[in-house]
C-alpha cells in the first residue's frame, strides 16, 4: 500500500535532475543551452526531480518533524493542544542556545477574551526560528535552519482553521543520519457541523523564478530497495502533470543513483527521466533524448 504524505515546502534552487528515453544514443549537455529535448522539458524535469528528492527526505528523515503534525486528528487532540496552550499569556519569546552554539528562538502568541470565564474565540501562534542551531555531543552533531509556523485558531467550540508549515535544513556529521531539508505545508479548516477539510502542497521555486507546487504525493519503498513516488505539478499556468516515480535511490552526495521518472503532460505527452549513474541523468521527451549533469 502506498501511504499517503503531505508535501514539502521547499523554496530551493535547481541541484536535480530531469529527464527523457529514446532508441537512439542520447546526445550530451552540459552546459544546458540549446536542449535538443527542450527548455520547456529540460526545467520541468529537473523541477520534478528536486521535488520528489525533497518529499522522500521529508518523510524519511530521521529528524523529522512529522510527529508534531495534527492531519487528520480528531477535534478531542485538537482540543487538548488548546488547552496546553492557556498557560500562556499574550506574547512569550525565548531564545536558546545550542549544544555546540546557534540559536533557537521561539516566539510565541496567544489571544483569547478578556474575561476569564469565557474562552472563545481563542487562537494561538507558534513560529520557531533555527538559526545555526547545534544540538550533539562527542563531535556527532547536527545544525539545523530554517523555520517552523503552528498558527490555530477557534472562533467558537465547533469551529477551527489551522496552518502547519516549516521549512529546515539540517547538517549532520552522525552516521546514518543524512544532511537534508524537511519541510511540510498543511492547511486544515472546520466549520459548524462539517468534518475538517485538510490540504497539503508544496511550492518548489527553481533557480528561474518559475513556480511549481507538488501535491497528492504518495510514497513507498526504502532507501534500499528504492522508492516509489505518485503526485501531481502545477505549474503558474495550472497545467497539472501526472507524476510517477520508480526504483528511486540516491548516491552519498545526495544525487540520484538509479530511478526512472515519468511526467505526463497535458497533451498525453511523456517526459522520461532516467538515471545512468551519480552525476548524469537523460532526458528524453518527443523521441529526443539527451544526457545532463545532474548538477
Amino acid at each position: 500500500m502506498f501511504k499517503k504524505i503531505p508535501c514539502l515546502v521547499a523554496i530551493l534552487f535547481l541541484t536535480a535532475c530531469g529527464g527523457g528515453g529514446s532508441s537512439s544514443e542520447p546526445t550530451t549537455n552540459t552546459s544546458h543551452e540549446e536542449s535538443s529535448v527542450g527548455k520547456y522539458a529540460e526545467n520541468i524535469s529537473y523541477a520534478t526531480t528536486e521535488i520528489v528528492k525533497r518529499a522522500i527526505a521529508s518523510e524519511t528523515s530521521p529528524i523529522s518533524l512529522r510527529s508534531s503534525r495534527t492531519s487528520g486528528q480528531n477535534d478531542e487532540k485538537i482540543e487538548m493542544q488548546r488547552m496546553g496552550l492557556e498557560s500562556i499569556r499574550a506574547v512569550e519569546t525565548e531564545t536558546e542556545i545550542g549544544d555546540c552554539g546557534g540559536l533557537l528562538t521561539t516566539s510565541t502568541t496567544v489571544t483569547r477574551p478578556d474575561n476569564e470565564e469565557q474562552i472563545f474565540p481563542f487562537s494561538t501562534k507558534v513560529t520557531l526560528d533555527y538559526q545555526d542551531y547545534c544540538t550533539g555531543e562527542n563531535g556527532n552533531n547536527i545544525i539545523f535552519n530554517g523555520t517552523f509556523l503552528y498558527d490555530l485558531s477557534y472562533p467558537s467550540d465547533s469551529e477551527y482553521s489551522f496552518i502547519y508549515r516549516y521549512n529546515i535544513s539540517y547538517q549532520s556529521n552522525i552516521p546514518f543520519y543524512p544532511s537534508g531539508i524537511i519541510s511540510e505545508n498543511e492547511t486544515c479548516i472546520k466549520e459548524k457541523d462539517k468534518q475538517a477539510v485538510c490540504t497539503s502542497s508544496s511550492l518548489y521555486e527553481d533557480s528561474n523564478g518559475e513556480e511549481y507546487v507538488f501535491s497528492e504525493a504518495e510514497i513507498e519503498g526504502s532507501a534500499s530497495s528504492g522508492y516509489s513516488v505518485l503526485g501531481i505539478i502545477s505549474d503558474e499556468n495550472n497545467n497539472r502533470y501526472d507524476v510517477n516515480v520508480s526504483n528511486f535511490t540516491q548516491c552519498d552526495n545526495g544525487n540520484v543513483q538509479t530511478g526512472i521518472i515519468e511526467i505526463k503532460l497535458d497533451d498525453g505527452k511523456i517526459i522520461h527521466i532516467s538515471f545512468p549513474n551519480c552525476s548524469e541523468c537523460i532526458i528524453t521527451y518527443q523521441g529526443r533524448a539527451e544526457i545532463f549533469p545532474q548538477n
